[in-house]
């Protein structure tokens, strides 16, 4: 259980390390340990903060984000963002319709309008927007620590925790 833990703090340290976003190291949070088909598990939990720092936001969105189709086919997303016809892929942020609507964090917010269907990240990279409206390339942060510890380091820690492990405390010697 200790190596597991220490697998998830360093996981979690190294993930912290490489986003952009301090809301979603923040939000970075270690699961509980879970014994699984009688395998130990460990998580980590995350929430919108880490999605999009993660996978971008706007046209720079990763479409390889498992929930990519989801968040696109459901009612958080814009109705009114289309794919540009030139130059990047994915959907840019644009103003929404006149009315409420729900946000990625779950919050009930209203639009003017005035923005409806116009580039929100073209405004932003024009000064007309804050550039809290451009778009945010992927960090790929979880996956790149999950690369690195695949590649030796919770090896090493299961290594270190077998090494030091007090193996004769749990043997018992019977006369059989």
């Amino acid at each position: 259980m200790s190596a597991l833990k220490k697998i998830q703090k360093v996981y979690m340290d190294d993930a912290r390390a490489g986003m952009k976003f301090p809301r979603a190291r923040e939000e970075l949070t270690a699961g509980e340990l879970e014994v699984l088909s009688g395998r130990m598990a460990i998580t980590v939990i995350g929430g919108p903060w880490v999605a999009m720092d993660e996978y971008g936001t706007g046209s720079l969105m990763d479409a390889d984000n498992p929930a990519y189709e989801d968040y696109v086919n459901s009612f958080l997303f814009n109705p009114l963002r289309r794919r540009r016809e030139y130059g990047l892929q994915g959907y840019p942020k644009v103003g929404r319709p006149k009315g409420s609507y729900v946000d990625i964090f779950g919050r009930t917010m209203h639009s003017s309008g005035k923005f409806a269907g116009l580039d929100l990240e073209r405004l932003a990279e024009r000064g007309v927007l804050p550039k809290t409206f451009l778009a945010t390339p992927p960090t790929k942060a979880l996956r790149t620590a999950a690369r690195w510890m695949q590649n030796g380091e919770a090896v090493k820690i299961l290594q270190e925790t077998l090494a030091t492990f007090p193996w004769g405390k749990f043997f018992v010697v019977t006369k059989d």
